[in-house]
């Protein structure tokens, strides 16, 4: 006859040992996950390798300027030129600018201060609107032509209303090579996701507080200015409120609206 307690207890058993032999392999996998994952860490942080390859282009010919010199167009006012013999030499000299992966403006000058390619600043300048010559001719034109010419519109008059401030015009004038180079890594950034130049809802509230906080700003700073006084005050006044209505026009959504924002606080902030 069948004992029907020894045969529940058995069941028990099996079960039981089905449930450890379960959590074993759990962990086991577990384990090897964590393995794998502690292996990436360390060779993103340099533990194996301290940097994964990046892929390079291969032919570099199609950045060779055939022309003695070239005009740059740009919102700034300025004249920007660059060289057949000075950009050629940089193509051949500097590899690092054609990776798959673009190298962020920063970046560059800082491979080209420790090689002594940028020597002083006015040859930062020069790298800069060579830098800004090369990757809009890697960027292309086109579709990218307009928002390029936006962006850029923006940070120079971002870059103009921080002369109510009284601050050096040096420093305004070095800025704008970097603006130049800045706008062109933002549409190599934007070419893999366009989608940031359409607004998720409407932006227009935010837009029109962020444009009244730079006309309070201004009316701040010139009060401040103990050089101007009476009539010549209120004149400089509606000149710098004249470059906020232009702004008001040019930024047209949320990304102009982020990089108006990011830049006039970063120049704030290293005031």
């Amino acid at each position: 006859m069948i004992n029907v307690s020894e045969m529940t207890r058995g069941i028990q058993v099996i079960v039981l040992l089905g449930l450890i032999l379960a959590i074993l392999f759990v962990k086991h996998r577990l384990y090897l996950k964590d393995e794998s994952l502690r292996a990436a860490l360390e060779m993103q942080e340099g533990g194996v390798v301290k940097e994964l390859p990046r892929l390079e282009l291969t032919d570099y010919s199609e950045f060779y300027m055939k022309a003695d010199s070239v005009l740059l167009p740009n919102p700034s006012g300025y004249t920007f030129r660059v060289y057949q013999n000075e950009v050629n030499h940089m193509v051949d000299s500097f590899p690092e600018l054609f990776q798959e992966q673009m190298l962020k403006p920063s970046e560059a000058s800082d491979h080209a201060w420790e090689r002594n390619i940028i020597k002083c600043m006015a040859d930062e300048d020069k790298f800069y609107i060579q830098y800004y010559y090369l990757m809009r001719k890697r960027n292309g034109e086109g579709f990218w032509t307009e928002p390029r010419d936006r962006l850029q519109t923006i940070l120079m008059l971002l870059n103009d209303l921080s002369l109510c401030e009284a601050i050096s015009g040096t420093y305004h004038g070095h800025d704008i090579s970097r603006i130049l180079a800045k706008t062109e890594y933002e549409i190599y950034l934007l070419k893999d996701n366009p989608r940031l130049l359409l607004d998720h809802y409407n932006m227009t509230r935010q837009i029109h507080l962020y444009i009244e906080t730079l006309r309070q700003w201004v009316r701040d700073e010139n009060n401040h200015q103990i050089d101007y006084e009476g009539a010549d005050r209120i004149k400089r006044e509606k000149e710098y409120l004249v470059i906020v209505d232009k702004l008001e026009r040019a930024i047209s959504n949320g990304y102009y609206l982020n990089h108006a924002r990011d830049y006039f606080y970063n120049w704030l902030r290293n005031d």
